[in-house]
């Protein structure tokens, strides 16, 4: 069973794979360097560190370790995606109409011709497979899953 806190995760991952490049490369902007160079080369010159170049480094280290989650994230739901692509279109159709449209549940349903119940279940079915391959990919903490 899916826990409410892992479905959350996932649902907010889902809801932003749209935009994870454009997510990225803002991240990306808002790494600095030290003087227009880089911050490697500023503390090598100088053979010391400054408390700003200190703060600098720290933060691009930040942005660096989400930059990488977001590939992460991007790349396993490429990955579940290209499955759907290839074995079940009904739930591909179910991730794009409701996280890349945002699109109702009843109205997927009347669109996939299925039930509001069927389509909740494939939803489950998608937390779960997510959660799964996430927890493996030390994506989600395996102490928040508590399967």
């Amino acid at each position: 069973m899916v826990t409410k806190k892992v479905k959350k995760i996932i649902r907010k991952k889902l809801y932003e794979y749209p935009i994870y490049d454009r997510l990225i490369n803002e991240l990306e902007l808002e790494k600095d360097t030290v003087s227009g160079g880089d911050i490697n080369s500023s503390i090598r010159s100088k053979n010391k560190i400054s408390r700003a170049t200190e703060g600098q480094v720290i933060k691009n280290i930040s942005i660096d370790s989400k930059i990488n989650e977001y590939k992460k994230w991007k790349e396993l739901i490429d990955n579940v995606l290209q499955d759907f692509r290839k074995c079940d279109k009904t739930k591909l159709k179910i991730v794009e109409y409701k996280f890349f449209g945002n699109i109702p549940e009843d109205i997927i349903a009347d669109e996939l011709y299925v039930s509001k119940s069927t389509v909740r279940s494939y939803l489950k079915d998608i937390y779960f497979e997510i959660g799964i391959l996430a927890t493996l990919n030390n994506l989600i903490s395996k102490n928040i899953c508590n399967i």
